[in-house]
């Protein structure tokens, strides 16, 4: 079988290009290209499918399949806003507490570092349609960098966030003592003894069964039994009588039922005594998680174009995947600017 004849040719189908160096369909003509001579004797672009007449055809249908998989992108994150924007309705005390957990410079730094790469994503385009290779490569790489950066500053807040017990769902790890969701609903919660501070600013002993005494010459202790456990409501349903049991638990531990507390990163405040901290933490890890992955996606995807690039795959006739990964790079970028405010801010 004789070899693909190859050799460098003006197309004789492809449309003049215009005067002003506008390349319109996104640098898809083939003036001056690489062309290959197919199996059907005629000379197409060398990056020409054989499946498509032209690179027109191929450019429109290249962008029509992007945008498709990136409807499917908003509609998978569309899902997962649709659920927070529901938990946020039905716990809004409980979110508001467990955001202050989160480190909101850090959220905000990453926030500046994906516009960043937003910009070198949208000059890498402009240099391939310019032809200057050194600066594609270069915005690509810094693309890459930048995303990295992103996923480094990831990395450091969830490990701080993993130290602290901040886990998602029923792994969430509550203060000692703060019976979970699970005991609550069964009614086999122990609430733990109650610290007792004395006149002296000296935690007593008043563990059930001990000698010491409080400041009024009486033990006080919490023991089972000791709090008043409200009976399911009928007319209400189980959620309100779950909601007044935590209500009754937190009256009797001290811990502050209103949110109030001391902002900061450690094991403080309120959000360890709740017994439902896990639902944001789980909405938490799975969005910026998917989000994180699809950085990482598009990390890979850059890679792959820069060296290409550097190859000189990509030039103003031909430059639609540095176009369509951009237009992907920019919905990962979108997406954060809508997480951070929701999770980081509010």
């Amino acid at each position: 079988m004789a070899n693909p004849t190859t050799l460098t040719v003006d197309d004789p189908h492809a449309p003049e290009a215009p005067a002003s160096g506008d390349h319109g369909h996104g640098g898809d003509g083939h003036h001056g290209e690489l062309m290959l001579k197919g199996h059907d004797g005629q000379m197409h672009p060398a990056h020409l499918q054989h499946h498509f007449i032209s690179a027109e055809q191929q450019f429109e249908a290249s962008k029509l399949g992007m945008w498709l998989f990136l409807v499917t992108e908003v509609l998978l994150f569309g899902g997962m806003f649709v659920a927070y924007a529901i938990y946020r309705a039905w716990y809004p005390d409980l979110f508001q507490e467990a955001s202050t957990q989160l480190d909101t410079l850090l959220g905000a730094f990453n926030t500046l570092v994906l516009l960043a790469s937003s910009l070198t994503v949208a000059w890498a385009i402009r240099a391939a349609q310019t032809d200057n290779r050194k600066l594609l490569v270069g915005m690509l790489w810094l693309t890459v960098a930048l995303a990295g950066g992103f996923m480094l500053v990831k990395y450091f807040e969830y490990t701080h966030k993993f130290e602290l017990g901040i886990y998602p769902g029923k792994y969430f790890q509550l203060d000692e003592g703060t019976p979970t969701i699970a005991e609550l609903t069964a009614g086999t919660a122990v609430l733990a003894p109650a610290a007792v501070i004395g006149e002296d600013g000296q935690q007593l002993d008043v563990t059930e069964g001990a000698s010491g005494e409080s400041p009024t010459g009486e033990a006080e202790q919490i023991a089972p039994g000791a709090v008043d456990m409200p009976e399911a409501n009928p007319e209400v349903g189980a959620e309100r009588s779950l909601e007044e049991t935590e209500n009754a638990l937190a009256e009797a531990t001290g811990h502050a039922a209103d949110g109030e507390h001391e902002e900061g990163h450690g094991r403080e405040g309120a959000i360890f005594s709740n017994p439902r901290a896990g639902i944001f933490f789980s909405i938490y890890y799975v969005m910026t998680g998917i989000h994180g992955l699809h950085i990482i996606i598009g990390m890979i995807a850059m890679g792959i174009l820069a060296v290409k690039a550097q190859r000189g795959r990509y030039t103003s006739v031909y430059y639609t995947p540095v176009e369509n990964v951009g237009l992907y790079w920019h919905i990962v970028d979108i997406i954060w600017i809508f997480l951070f405010p929701l999770m980081y801010l509010i």
